[in-house]
């Protein structure tokens, strides 16, 4: 932190003692910008604060979607466990869940199964479910080849 203060020191004493000098041309500087750049980077506070303007940024959010190596990467670990569980939380975010998963039966035939083997849901209610499910023409096997051209497996 010490010696962010002393680099931040620095370049604002180069830009007062220099006119001419402005922050692009700090920026236009490689080894300036990579020592900031670094120094950014082991700061956690300027981490979150520089996240939150990249998330403030429609382009920016955008070019990181884009970017399957870090939203691979974003969707391992730790961090990501910890947010999903944090998410459980939320009753919303929760009951947002359940009805997307509720639309698609080979997810809701997943989570009977889950219940099934942990003791939660009888094999007989699960049984009755798949076959309510089936009553209801939701689609447990994914497959769209058996659908005739009205949508529904027959």
């Amino acid at each position: 932190m010490k010696t962010l203060i002393v680099l931040v020191t620095g370049i604002f004493a180069l830009v007062g003692c220099n006119s001419k000098m402005d922050l692009q041309t700090l920026l236009n500087n490689p080894e300036m910008r990579s020592q900031m750049m670094q120094k950014m980077s082991n700061s956690p506070e300027m981490i979150t604060e520089f996240m939150t303007k990249l998330k403030e940024n429609p382009k920016a959010m955008q070019m990181m979607q884009n970017d399957q190596q870090m939203m691979q990467m974003m969707m391992q670990g730790k961090g990501m466990k910890m947010m999903k569980a944090k998410m459980m939380q939320n009753p919303e975010t929760m009951k947002e869940i359940m009805q997307n998963m509720m639309k698609d039966g080979n997810k809701m035939k997943m989570m009977m199964q889950m219940m099934k083997d942990k003791g939660m849901m009888s094999e007989k209610c699960m049984q009755a479910s798949m076959q309510m499910m089936k009553d209801k023409r939701m689609n447990m096997m994914n497959d769209m080849d058996m659908k005739n051209k009205d949508g529904y497996k027959h």
